[in-house]
């Protein structure tokens, strides 16, 4: 016979079953291996806009989800919104505080699948000590968008102070849009004037049972500039800002207020600039919801005044069996961030 690897003995091995002992060794190290794999993790959401069943289900990481829900399934809901960003400087004003809903939603009858963005706080004002401006902060995205904060004024002295971004609308969807849960983002807090004057804190967002208004953002236009966003109950209002020149520059008040479509929170008013004196605070972003606050407005004045806090937004609780309003106290402090949303799901 010819050599087959079966039937041959090496000098000094040994057979076993018509193979010798080197090729078992290596046939059962070949099968081993083969018949190993890595374990399964079933029912995880390991990413944003993962898809599946899970319950108890929580996440603070900004971003889209899924979740299907069964027939009989009654689901218990905490749903909070972004904080808004804070003033930048020393003493920027605080941001606004987002809106929290917790509640239940009756079962369907029928599977259904509920659509969850969380939303991200918003950036807090950029500080400066130098003639250059500080940047407005970032608005926190989500459902809809929280309003940019404004840019400080530039100087040739020490230029004023970013505002705060809005913080973002978290929400809770199905496809019929039967169930709409909407938990607001907190306004920006104004921007710290170059001469230091302190910018103005920006308004919470709605913390009342569902449906109810955000806070106007903090401010006085006759003195230090900074006028109030919006209550968030219809698009928030425009804030108002002092000025030494008639009428007041464009860049002093705030931008368009959210709208029914997206809720999205207002941009704040860039801050006055000056040849030789310091430059004022830039106002701070509104915040979003069912409706966004409007931004808060910044002064061209002599001397500056810190920027008007942004609005918060209005919340909104449709198809839920109850929602019940509250602060969880997430807007940012002086030159900080505002705090993420959440969602938790059992």
């Amino acid at each position: 016979m010819g050599d087959v690897e079966g039937n041959t003995t090496p000098t000094g091995g040994e057979t076993v079953g018509g193979f010798d002992r080197r090729t078992l060794m290596k046939r059962a190290a070949v099968v081993g291996a083969a018949a190993w794999a890595a374990p399964m993790i079933i029912d995880s959401v390991t990413s944003p806009a993962a898809a599946g069943s899970i319950f108890p289900f929580s996440t603070s990481t900004p971003g889209p989800y899924t979740q299907i829900v069964g027939a009989a399934k009654v689901v218990t809901y905490t749903l909070k919104g972004g904080g808004g960003g804070g003033g930048g400087g020393a003493n920027g004003g605080a941001g606004g505080t987002a809106g929290q809903l917790a509640g239940t939603i009756a079962a369907a009858g029928v599977e259904y699948t509920l659509t969850i963005v969380v939303a991200s706080g918003g950036g807090a004002g950029g500080t400066t000590s130098t003639s250059t401006a500080g940047l407005g902060g970032t608005a926190g995205s989500g459902y809809a968008n929280g309003g940019v904060g404004a840019d400080g004024g530039a100087t040739g002295g020490v230029a004023g102070c970013g505002g705060g971004g809005g913080g973002g609308a978290s929400s809770m969807k199905n496809a019929s849009n039967s169930i709409v849960i909407i938990a607001p983002g907190g306004g920006g807090g104004g921007g710290r004037a170059g001469g230091a004057q302190a910018g103005s804190a920006g308004g919470a967002a709605a913390t009342g049972n569902a449906p109810a208004s955000g806070v106007a953002g903090s401010g006085t236009a006759a003195t230090n500039g900074g006028g109030g966003g919006g209550t968030g109950a219809a698009g928030g209002a425009l804030g108002s800002g002092s000025s030494i020149i008639t009428p007041l520059p464009t860049a002093g008040t705030g931008s368009a207020n959210g709208t029914t479509t997206l809720g999205a929170g207002g941009r704040g008013g860039t801050g006055g600039s000056h040849t030789s004196n310091p430059g004022d605070g830039g106002g701070g972003g509104g915040g979003a919801g069912r409706f966004g606050g409007g931004g808060g407005a910044a002064s061209d004045a002599n001397p500056p005044f810190g920027g008007g806090g942004g609005g918060g937004g209005s919340n909104l609780a449709t198809g839920a069996a109850s929602a019940t309003g509250s602060s969880p106290g997430n807007g940012g402090g002086a030159s900080t961030a505002g705090g993420n949303g959440s969602v938790a799901l059992s």
